[in-house]
């Protein structure tokens, strides 16, 4: 999410959310709220039966009386067992259901928004909305949410009881609730702001530490760890001070609140003790009457501990919030038309496209490329090649112009279903920690083995997997650690061509291939020519002569158009690219059998 919207949603807002997200849960919740609400009612009862002990049993010396009322406390005791389990089992299911559901709806969000939104989020921030706080929300319903209506369904009881032994007493503490309140008011501003700024540094330091595990050869190799430490430290530190400043705010608050409960309860004996004879009350009504107070103060004086879980589910929920409604830039049109069965051409008419800041990538840009050819496109980095495949695979639309499929506008096509006839490629592999038949079959696993093994010998894959005691079988590692780089890469493209797509796009897909295994994929993509469409991005132009046709890229336009023996003919851009790279390799040559 983008950095710059820190502004908190309106309660409105925030409420509105919180409703709809519980919408689902109408029967969960209500057994929840009649078991807590039975809790209650048994709490005060409990009580209640208790002031006969002291009146009647106790005073009178009754064992007939003893007996009788402990069995009738004993009865509402199992009862309040009951109702307790229920609240607390109904509470808990309650919560796991919808962290269930928060976290499915962010997963299958994620997958559906657009790349313009990962361009401009960081991968720690949205991991956290994710688990931390989609976690933060699910606690806050289950403790504190189920604390807060304890407390205020014990609070009613309770003063309604109190109202039955002594209206006198029970006003007094009942009026000194907007005291209280008007505390929290205080207090709360200042941890909100706080909790907020806090959740904001949690992010930033899950950002630090997966950019540092990741980019952890980075940091080895060129001994940055005393640096990367030191700034670390520094948003560590940050953290800690405004922990530390959230901790005195709330130690502030608590003890205020509970000199205002303890302060009530020694003015309840005092006062009881010196006007006894004129309250017209028994020995068990103080003895009720206290434990009631008890069952109002403690509650009261929770409430800063429920509020400061209330500060930090806000937030947790604003950012989960503004995550669900992030707009999906790219997505289907009401009326989508029928794909056709075969994509036969493609056409880039006059197309602009440029990123957030507003700099032209692709300036009115026209290429045609006619069934199952395979267009080459070449050219410095930073001119454009990514963003033209980008385009053509709708990872991103163009702002002006039309990219057209079979004569049509692909937006006019359901995204799914044109995606779906794409393979691609990227520089980066791609891969699961699983066996090697997994990620080949990746997607379609109903694909037969003898069609993954054909896909595998096309990209000469098939020579290093069976080279491998458990050969397709082969457990990977995470991200394909056991594997070389080009390895990985020829796993990805031999996963791609198992699926037989209409147009095969390679960004850059032979860039980690050493010389050996470069020229065995060479002669698998002549295998391939004539059979698919292909779109290659390429570096090492070595990989690109055969191509019928080669674009020479500068700026976001076509500078140079052909076969590579036409543009070789021309010694123009393509030409002198050629030549430094084949010059580049005839010196590294030399410099080889010199060291030798």
């Amino acid at each position: 999410m983008e950095k710059q919207k820190t502004e908190s949603i309106s309660k409105k807002e925030f409420f509105h959310f919180y409703f709809n997200i519980l919408e689902g849960f109408k029967r969960w919740f209500a057994l929840f709220f009649i078991s807590i609400f039975l809790v209650t009612i048994l709490d005060g009862i409990l009580i209640y039966v208790s002031k006969f002990f002291v009146d009647e049993s106790i005073k009178l010396r009754s064992i007939e009386s003893v007996i009788k009322i402990s069995s009738i406390y004993s009865i509402f005791m199992i009862l309040n067992f009951a109702a307790n389990f229920g609240h607390v089992y109904f509470s808990r299911l309650f919560a796991q259901h919808l962290l269930f559901k928060l976290r499915q709806l962010i997963f299958n969000h994620l997958q559906n928004l657009s790349f313009s939104f990962f361009d401009r989020s960081n991968t720690g921030q949205l991991i956290s909305t994710a688990m931390i706080d989609t976690g933060n929300l699910s606690q806050f319903l289950s403790l504190s949410i189920v604390g807060m209506i304890w407390r205020f369904f014990s609070i009613v009881v309770s003063c309604a009881f109190m109202l039955k032994l002594n209206t006198r007493l029970a006003l007094f503490l009942i009026l000194l609730t907007p005291v209280f309140i008007a505390i929290s008011v205080v207090f709360r501003n200042k941890i909100t702001i706080t909790y907020r700024t806090i959740r904001k540094l949690i992010s930033d330091i899950n950002r630090v530490y997966n950019e540092n595990i990741r980019g952890i050869k980075v940091t080895k190799s060129f001994c940055l760890e005393n640096s990367n430490l030191k700034k670390f430290s520094e948003t560590s530190g940050i953290l800690y001070d405004h922990s530390i400043k959230a901790g005195k705010l709330s130690a502030f608050y608590t003890p205020l609140i509970e000199i205002l409960c303890t302060s009530y309860l020694v003015f309840l004996v005092l006062y009881t003790g010196y006007n006894y004879d004129s309250l017209n009350i028994s020995l068990g009504d103080i003895q009720a009457f206290i434990l009631y107070a008890f069952a109002i103060i403690g509650p009261v004086s929770n409430f800063s501990y429920i509020f400061t879980n209330f500060q930090n589910s806000l937030v947790a929920s604003e950012r989960i919030y503004r995550l669900l409604h992030e707009r999906i830039e790219i997505k289907d049109k009401e009326d989508t038309e029928t794909l056709p069965d075969y994509i036969t051409d493609i056409e880039y008419q006059h197309v602009s496209f440029h990123y957030k800041e507003k700099i032209p990538i692709i300036e009115d840009f026209n290429l045609k490329i006619s069934d199952k050819e395979t267009v080459a496109i070449v050219g410095p980095s930073g001119a454009g090649k990514t963003t033209i495949v980008n385009l053509l695979s709708r990872f991103y639309e163009p702002q002006e112009g039309h990219i057209n499929i079979n004569g049509m506008d692909y937006r006019e096509y359901s995204l799914h279903q044109y995606q779906k006839r794409l393979g691609i490629i990227s520089q980066n592999p791609g891969l699961f920690s699983c066996s090697i038949r997994e990620n080949i079959k990746y997607g379609n696993e109903g694909i037969t083995d003898a069609r993954m093994i054909e896909a595998a010998k096309i990209t000469g894959a098939h020579d290093f997997i069976t080279r491998f005691s458990e050969g397709y079988d082969y457990e990977i590692g995470q991200n394909g650690t056991s594997l070389s780089s080009g390895q990985k890469q020829l796993l990805c493209i031999t996963r791609v061509l198992i699926h037989r797509p209409d147009i095969i796009i390679l960004d850059e897909a032979t860039s980690l291939i050493d010389t050996i295994t470069e020229n065995q994929f060479k002669i698998g993509l002549r295998n391939l020519k004539n059979k698919f469409t292909m779109i290659i991005i390429a570096h090492r132009l070595s990989t690109i002569t055969h191509a019928e046709k080669i674009i020479f890229i500068g700026n976001g336009s076509i500078l140079e158009q052909g076969t590579h023996y036409e543009l070789m003919n021309r010694k123009g851009r393509y030409y002198n690219l050629y030549i430094k790279q084949f010059q580049d390799k005839i010196e590294q040559k030399i410099e080889l059998l010199k060291n030798e």
